[in-house]
């Protein structure tokens, strides 16, 4: 914002407000601004909030007193998309009328054009390293071995990404209800459902509100097979402890409570722990669950590729790509379908970024070129 204005040269002119506490706002020091001010511009990310709410502040105002808003309700700024600063020097442009001509010259666009067309195209996507994506891939083609018949239903964390992930997820409701969905699913094959259902819930989410769901499809005798991605973390909101890492709130070492006890004390019989990164023997035992009747439970068990970061040593393994094998256009597998940010793309062959690249090592075994090689970082 102050980019801008001083772009335009109207820094001194205008009134700049930086709210850093948004619940509660701080009424009486937003209406003082508001009274002496004929247009306020919005700035904000996400949805409306703040325009909402202040806006709202105006209805025990004197009307004379109330100035004229401008923002994402009155479109001139976006609710989609990064705010930058010519949005901004854009918007305020149009509030007062302003002619502006961008410095982003016509040969800058053009060339922005011209990256655009040899990137790899990825969707929001997951840390490199990070063990949900080898888990979603394991999924996929467990689905894709059963003629495409499957259905995802998801939940909430790190993992919702799975929506755009080959859009495999095909629900998403709220903490707890992809298992609660998936025994719904399951029991409708007398309906004609024939699509096997298969519930994603990370291990954070399924102590807070995955048991109940799993009681039910147990208790109801469901066709489900549910899949929990055990990363040892809390990892979307800041990794707090749960009962699965042996960490206590206070940061103090408590009882560890197994996932797998869990589900056998509920009464779950068939409860499979594995490593995702274990793509093969993953992938067959995927398939063997949501081919057969009855409730399973697939534990994917890998620790948080953030985590695993924290602790990297000097001698890491890292990975590179034999441009000689590599399958270039024709394959794209790692940078594209399994879409790890590290595996990137050098004019018409795949290359590995050796700062984002984890260790992980699962691009390796999915190269069928096996173009793809352990190094070991100087």
């Amino acid at each position: 914002m102050r980019e801008a204005l001083e772009e335009l040269g109207l820094r001194e002119e205008t009134g700049l407000l930086k709210l850093t506490t948004l619940y509660p706002l701080p009424k009486e020091l937003i209406k003082g601004y508001l009274e002496k001010a004929l247009m306020v511009l919005i700035v904000e990310e996400g949805e409306s909030y703040l325009e909402e709410n202040i806006r709202a502040l105006c209805a025990d105002m004197e009307p004379r007193l109330i100035p004229k808003f401008y923002g994402k309700l009155t479109d001139h700024i976006p609710f989609q998309g990064e705010l930058t600063p010519d949005i901004v020097l854009n918007a305020i442009c149009k509030v007062k009328n302003i002619e502006y001509e961008s410095p982003i010259s016509i040969k800058y666009e053009e060339l922005c054009k011209e990256s655009a067309e040899i990137t790899s195209k990825r969707t929001i996507t997951f840390c490199p390293g990070c063990p949900h994506r080898a888990s979603y891939w394991c999924i996929l083609q467990a689905i894709k071995q059963n003629g495409g018949r499957g259905i995802v239903t998801g939940d909430v964390g790190c993992y919702t990404l799975g929506v755009s992930y080959h859009d495999i997820v095909s629900t998403k409701q709220c903490m707890g209800a992809s298992i609660g969905v998936a025994h719904g699913l399951g029991k409708l094959s007398r309906f004609g459902l024939e699509e096997p259902a298969i519930a994603v819930i990370g291990d954070s989410t399924f102590y807070h509100a995955g048991i109940p769901g799993l009681i039910n499809c147990v208790y109801n005798s469901s066709d489900v097979t549910v899949i929990i991605l055990d990363n040892n973390a809390t990892a979307m909101t800041g990794f707090q402890p749960h009962p699965g890492t042996g960490m206590g709130s206070t940061g103090k070492t408590a009882p560890r409570v197994p996932i797998e006890d869990v589900c056998r004390g509920v009464g779950a019989r068939d409860v499979r722990v594995l490593d995702p990164f274990e793509v093969r023997e993953s992938i067959r035992n995927i398939y063997e669950c949501m081919t057969t009747q009855g409730v399973h439970v697939i534990i994917f068990r890998r620790e948080c590729a953030l985590l695993v970061n924290r602790r990297k040593a000097e001698e890491d393994i890292l990975y590179s790509i034999d441009q000689e094998k590599c399958g270039g256009t024709k394959c794209k597998i790692c940078s594209e379908q399994f879409n790890c940010p590290a595996c990137t793309w050098e004019v018409d062959k795949a290359k590995i970024d050796e700062v984002q690249c984890n260790g992980c090592g699962v691009c390796a075994t999915l190269c069928p070129y096996k173009a793809i090689y352990e190094v070991r970082a100087e």
